[in-house]
């Protein structure tokens, strides 16, 4: 917090070809400073530093020179090369007018330690500032009283996490991991978005997860999902208007939209969100995206079967066992989806079980605007489903409905759709609108959603054993919370706890963990 209790401040980048931009807004305004460089050598710390605390009292009276200066919390970014030192401050002039934010940028040479640029202005919404970018940068010194800060452990030894899964949870968690520097592997059996992270309907909602105790994780997570946006969009984000209605026997209700792509039997009665609340991703491009992303900045992907988890003598984690050979880490995530369950034979972990559901995508080209649907359809033999359709701006549009408890395979290339599922749903989508019933069938096929008893997702530390973690359980909303999943499991992998999200209410020890003679009644095989 800057300044007040009610002023907050986000903090992000994002690389595109040479350049970073770093983002920094508070309360509304925005700060945008683009370094030119490769973005590799770039490194920023934030600390929180009290300005009346004796570590920060030389650097705020020489700004208190200046200026004078809310007595409360400044907002510290530093970067350091072996010729230079630099830092930012943000803060608040407080003043009769009201408080004004404000950045300081101050750099020195490393040796001499003399300011040769020194800069103190108002911050303007969009306002850019222009740095140069050194070459052989390297980061600045560690707190030794925070393990695992910029990808160190206490003994100055790099960390490796070994993630595994290579759904968009394990790709954001490495994705993260990498932004910091820290050295992160996928492990996959298939492929990345080989599950439900290449088969879902990658719909993304700001709100509807107010009220629960999803909602903060939810937020946090669609605000990243738009900014990763303005970064690289090729993996088809883009805002939609979101109705919902009835189909089948139910559709002769009335409407009170028209959306010309349905038939005259749909019956479309409200509107669930706009632009400003709803929007969709390509699920399986937005996961690949990630995955790359982490790659460009040094993670590893590697394809090959986990069996085992190695322990220390004193319990913590050691490694992994993949294809029979031990690979050496310093801490483990498990974010394999619904076959997390396999991993409860190698540690303590609560029951995650998988719930099939069944999707068609269809081409249907330019015919289909950004209009998304959730419909309740009513067959002719009187079984009610809730179909969801999701056009895309490839000229596709993805439906899904149909869930079942079908035992889960343990290769996830086994899974196939349930018999005579794809059939109804293609009878629906027939009824439902004549663009679908003309367009081509471009897939049929069926996914696992990873399901927990109480709903909720478990994002956290592995209760018991030091250096494991879990990240899964996210149901139908893996692909919306993934980026702020991935963002928080790196503060609390490097820094030793979530900052932008509370992870209390998905704390894996709130759940029993799973006695592994079960697992082979939920996982088939």
């Amino acid at each position: 917090m800057i300044g007040g209790a009610s002023t907050t401040l986000v903090f992000g980048f994002s690389a595109i070809g040479s350049s970073l931009t770093i983002c920094l807004e508070m309360s509304g305004t925005v700060l945008k400073l683009t370094v030119a460089g490769a973005s590799k050598q770039l490194w920023f710390f934030f600390t929180r530093q009290d300005a009346a605390s004796a570590a920060g009292a030389a650097e705020t009276a020489d700004i208190a020179k200046q200026r004078p200066i809310d007595p409360q919390t400044l907002i510290c970014a530093y970067r350091s090369t072996p010729q230079v030192f630099e830092y930012c401050l943000i803060g608040n002039t407080k003043s009769t007018a009201g408080s004004c934010p404000w950045i300081w940028h101050r750099k020195f040479a490393a040796e001499a330690r003399d300011a040769v640029f020194t800069t103190t202005r108002a911050i303007d919404r969009g306002t850019e500032y222009i740095l140069p970018m050194e070459t052989g940068a390297s980061p600045p010194a560690r707190d030794q009283s925070s393990p695992g800060s910029y990808g160190q452990l206490t003994n100055g030894q790099a960390m490796h996490v070994l993630i595994c899964g290579g759904g968009v949870i394990g790709a954001s968690i490495a994705y993260f991991l990498s932004r910091r520097g820290i050295r992160a592997t996928v492990f996959e059996r298939t492929g990345v978005a080989c599950a439900a992270s290449g088969k879902s309907g990658g719909f993304l909602a700001l709100d509807w997860c107010d009220g629960t105790p999803l909602a903060a994780l939810a937020r946090r997570s669609f605000a990243l999902h738009a900014r990763l946006a303005e970064v690289d969009a090729d993996w088809g984000y883009r805002r939609l208007t979101t109705y919902g209605g009835f189909g089948g026997r139910r559709s002769r209700l009335g409407g009170a939209y028209n959306l010309d792509w349905l038939s005259a039997d749909a019956r479309v009665t409200r509107q669930l969100g706009s632009t400003e609340t709803t929007a969709q991703v390509h699920p399986a491009r937005f996961s690949e995206a990630m995955m790359r992303a982490a790659q460009a900045r040094g993670a590893a992907l590697r394809i090959g079967r986990i069996s085992d988890v190695v322990r220390r003598a004193d319990g913590a984690v050691a490694g992994i066992v993949v294809d029979g050979e031990t690979v050496a880490g310093d801490a483990v995530v498990v974010a394999m989806g619904p076959w997390s369950i396999l991993a409860a034979a190698w540690l303590p972990l609560p029951a995650v079980f998988g719930l099939k559901g069944h999707s068609l995508v269809f081409g249907t080209g330019a015919s289909v605007p950004a209009q998304a649907l959730f419909c309740e359809y009513r067959e002719a033999n009187g079984a009610v489903e809730a179909p969801e359709l999701f056009p895309r701006p490839d000229g596709t549009t993805y439906v899904c409905a149909i869930s079942s408890e079908s035992p889960l395979p343990v290769d996830p290339a086994a899974v196939a759709p349930d018999p005579g599922a794809i059939e109804r749903l293609e009878a629906i989508c027939r009824e439902l609108s004549p663009a679908l019933a003309s367009a081509k069938i471009l897939a049929r096929q069926a996914c696992f959603r990873p399901i927990t008893p109480d709903g909720l997702p478990l994002i956290g530390r592995v209760p018991g054993v030091e250096g494991a973690y879990l990240a899964t359980g996210h149901s139908v909303w893996s692909m919306l919370n993934a980026p702020a999943t991935g963002e928080a499991m790196a503060e609390l992998i490097a820094d030793g706890t979530a900052r932008t999200v509370d992870l209390a209410p998905f704390d894996p020890a709130r759940l029993p963990s799973l006695d592994p003679a079960r697992r082979h009644s939920r996982a088939g095989g």
